[in-house]
């Protein structure tokens, strides 16, 4: 099974871990609207209530894949995804 995953996050996970918690700050609740710039496109990406999984905390997030993702910051990873049906971390 592969994930739909959006370029716009795809950049940010590349671009370091201070860029990425800058755009994509992990917390309960928080939500982001991303738009194209000419207005052809947009999506909602919403945090949920943080999960404890092998003593790390991750945030599930709908919106950025079909499936149902956790996401978390890492030292050597800026935006670390699991998916818990797999149970892969991505």
């Amino acid at each position: 099974m592969r994930l739909s995953f959006l370029p716009a996050l795809l950049v940010l996970s590349s671009s370091g871990a201070v860029c990425a918690a800058e755009f994509l700050p992990l917390q309960d609740g928080n939500s982001w609207t991303y738009r194209a710039a000419d207005g052809s496109h947009q999506f909602t990406i919403r945090a949920g209530t943080p999960v404890i999984i092998g003593e790390r905390t991750w945030y599930p997030l709908t919106g950025y894949a079909q499936q149902r993702v956790l996401a978390r910051y890492e030292a050597d990873r800026p935006v670390t995804l699991y998916e818990p049906t797999l149970g892969e971390v991505l």
